[in-house]
């Protein structure tokens, strides 16, 4: 094999290449405009519709133009190269076709275009190529502004920027926890992708893209980006207000999607009520409001949130009316704090329909029957739980945790079945706690601290994060899903945990000994004593402040200052003075 040597980066919606050949050597650049993710089989995509239609243009020598057809969505590109090449030509099926254009309509591989290089200055070529969703143009229009080939030069930009955004968070402990804990944070805030002037469905400039899925990152890595970097959080809230505007609906896991795709009905319904009450409860600015208050609305009182309202059990599985009842209560604290108090009665009284899918133990049933549409089918397996089981989903219930201890008897009776769930009381049923490998299970080992168990939390955190995370090849306990389980990862590093939807941030067992956040009022949060042994908190001062609660508002949190955690290695009683709030209807 020829010891060719390549090197990538990327700018904004620019990629960056550098092929370096041997002196005596052949020197060839084949581009392929077909290949795609039917290279993998594993991959659950349509292979048969990829790429659709590809369509390429030699604007010059050393220029290449043209769009893919994926799946019904168009991707438009513009290539340059820095060298002109001796010889260039389209392929199609691996075979040599003649002029300067090319036009494939058939589900066809092995297209694309090859260059040929007599003679190479350092025997190496660069090559940029800019992408749009919009036109060709639009993909030549990235590459203005960087004339520079270097890739030193987009190396030290993307650099910068990575700076930036970790340079954040301030860290000081072990240093394999450290390097686990920048890690993590890196792949947290890789997505959603802030594609601005890039939106080919309607005339704004705002537009996200890899949101697919809402269910992988409501819970963890949206609250993350909301409140570490709300400048950016503003923005995707405000692109589900669009979405909503433009569709009806909430429609980003398939938006850029000629088909909808089976999975995501599966998924959760009305999250997009979720995030846009996280963003509320994060004191968020520019966001039109107003405008955001109509869209939850419009999701309680859409086809499906009707059923809900009627206690119908909605396909495919009942863990549909959870997300509903939860869509409701955070529309109840976006229009209460909107003053709209009259609105704001009418959700909360919604949000507590979630009993109708919940036994008389309190546990949330199994149903034979479940309303079923065009566009959510009834299961094969009526019991189907998507990435769960009954019991984790059981414990969703975050607007009214008490409400939910008190359906299971009481505090006694839902402290055993959260001990027999997690192991703590042993049991051989399959249906146990998972170890984090899916987002089901992310919030639910703080719904001991309701019960006024926080040591029970720290214990159970503690172990998943020792003992399920590695800085590795396989340090995840599971698939990442756009940043969602390594976001719950940095969370629980530093100590805080969300609730999406709430102005709480609930306090669990930090990896690090010091972390400070929050770039604009500092927060520094210390574990004194902390150690592999030490995993309970022992006592709490906030701003020298005892605090014997196991949850922050997230005014305090916005206010900066010092949380300090002494760390022992009993579990203790701390954390029982207040439990965090639930929002019972009268």
């Amino acid at each position: 094999m020829m010891d060719i040597k390549a090197f990538t980066s990327v700018s904004n919606k620019v990629a960056y290449h550098r092929f370096t050949f041997p002196k005596e050597s052949e020197k060839h650049l084949i581009l392929n405009l077909s290949n795609y993710l039917r290279a993998v089989d594993s991959a659950r995509v349509i292979p048969n519709r990829f790429p659709e239609s590809v369509e390429a243009e030699m604007i010059s020598k050393t220029e290449l133009a043209g769009k893919v057809v994926m799946d019904g969505f168009p991707i438009f590109f513009h290539m340059q190269l820095d060298v002109e090449p001796t010889e260039s030509g389209f392929f199609v099926s691996y075979e040599e076709v003649d002029g300067t254009s090319l036009s494939v309509l058939e589900n066809d591989k092995g297209i694309g275009v090859s260059f040929s290089f007599a003679d190479l200055p350092n025997n190496s070529v660069n090559t940029r190529i800019g992408f749009s969703f919009k036109s060709a143009a639009k993909a030549k229009e990235t590459l203005k502004g960087t004339s520079e080939w270097s890739l030193e030069a987009v190396k030290d930009e993307a650099t910068s920027i990575w700076n930036d955004h970790l340079g954040r968070f301030e860290v000081k402990g072990d240093p394999e926890k450290v390097g686990l804990f920048y890690t993590s944070l890196y792949k947290a805030i890789l997505k959603p992708a802030d594609l601005t002037g890039e939106n080919p469905f309607w005339d704004k400039e705002n537009y996200w893209a890899d949101l697919a899925t809402s269910w992988d990152i409501y819970s963890t890595q949206l609250p993350f980006v909301n409140t570490f970097f709300p400048e950016k959080g503003a923005k995707i809230a405000q692109f589900y207000v669009d979405l909503y505007n433009q569709f009806g609906r909430y429609p980003p896991a398939y938006l850029m999607k000629r088909d909808f795709p089976w999975v995501f009905a599966k998924q959760a319904s009305a999250l997009g009520n979720f995030i846009i009450g996280d963003a509320m409860a994060r004191n968020l600015e520019g966001i039109d409001w107003p405008e955001a208050l109509k869209a939850m609305q419009g999701t309680m009182n859409n086809k499906r949130g009707k059923l809900f309202q009627d206690e119908v059990v909605l396909s495919p599985s009942p863990t549909h009316n959870q997300d509903y009842a939860y869509a409701a209560f955070c529309a109840y604290l976006v229009a209460e704090k909107m003053g709209e108090s009259e609105l704001a009665n009418e959700f909360l009284k919604l949000s507590d329909k979630w009993r109708s899918v919940y036994d008389e133990e309190g546990i949330l049933g199994v149903y034979e029957e479940m309303h079923e549409t065009e566009l959510y089918p009834r299961q094969e397996e009526h019991w189907h739980f998507y990435e769960g089981n009954q019991w984790n989903y059981t414990y969703r219930i975050w607007q009214n945790m008490h409400g939910l201890i008190e359906l299971q008897g009481g505090r006694d009776a839902f402290l055993e079945n959260l001990d027999w769930y997690y192991g703590l009381k042993p049991n051989n049923t399959e249906f146990q706690f998972q170890g984090l490998n899916n987002e089901v299970d992310y919030c639910s080992p703080y719904a001991y601290i309701y019960a006024g168990r926080p040591d029970r939390t720290q214990q159970v955190l503690r172990v998943a994060m020792e003992y399920r995370f590695s800085n590795t090849r396989g340090g995840l306990p599971g698939n990442d899903d756009a940043g969602a389980m390594t976001s719950w990862y940095v969370w629980n590093s530093i100590g805080l945990f969300p609730i999406c939807g709430q102005p709480i941030l609930l306090i669990g067992s930090p990896m690090l000994e010091e972390i400070k956040v929050n770039k604009e009022n500092p927060l520094t949060i210390k574990a004194v004593n902390n150690s592999k042994d030490n995993i309970y908190i022992e006592s709490a001062t906030l701003n020298g402040v005892s605090l014997n609660r196991a949850f922050i508002h997230f005014e305090e949190f916005e206010k900066g200052g010092e949380l300090i955690l002494t760390m022992t290695n009993k579990p203790t009683t701390w954390g029982t003075d207040e439990l965090p709030p639930s929002y019972p209807v009268q």
